[in-house]
């Protein structure tokens, strides 16, 4: 047996610019990438150095909504469609925690018409901020679901 390279083609590396060098100029090679709908969570560091968990969900007819915990352990939960249906889902969603853990304190802290910030670390119900992100996500995912034929 005898190892060989074999060169089927080049594919240019993107630099720190996020172009690529192709022939000696300059280029943005990407086509098109598309993510399959799903949910999809990445963590990341904000200016201060503190983890920031995000989950989005891609829906089978183009909906994409985020939940977000931030530094202070705040849900944000953005919808990127109709407003009613914003309106509509973050009440749900409120609701949906609101029935299963049975508190007697959950408030939301601010109603403005995309993003609703809920307390996620109340009364020590959630151990990690990462458990309240996908509690959350899997929640707003089936309101997304339930809600496909109402509008």
């Amino acid at each position: 047996m005898q190892e060989q390279t074999i060169l089927i083609g080049n594919i240019p590396l993107m630099n720190s610019l996020g172009t690529s060098i192709v022939n000696g100029i300059y280029r943005i090679v990407i086509n098109q990438i598309l993510q399959s709908p799903g949910i999809y969570y990445r963590s990341e560091l904000d200016h201060n150095g503190i983890s920031v968990y995000t989950g989005t969900i891609i829906s089978d007819w183009g909906g994409r909504s985020e939940l977000e915990i931030d530094r202070k352990d705040l849900i944000l939960y953005q919808i990127c469609r109709f407003e009613f249906l914003e309106k509509y889902s973050n009440f749900l969603l409120y609701n949906i925690i609101n029935t299963i853990y049975s508190t007697s304190w959950i408030g939301l802290v601010s109603l403005v018409p995309s993003v609703v910030p809920i307390p996620v670390m109340f009364l020590g119900l959630f151990t990690s901020g990462i458990q309240a992100l996908i509690f959350a996500t899997l929640a707003a995912a089936y309101i997304g679901e339930s809600m496909e034929g109402h509008h």
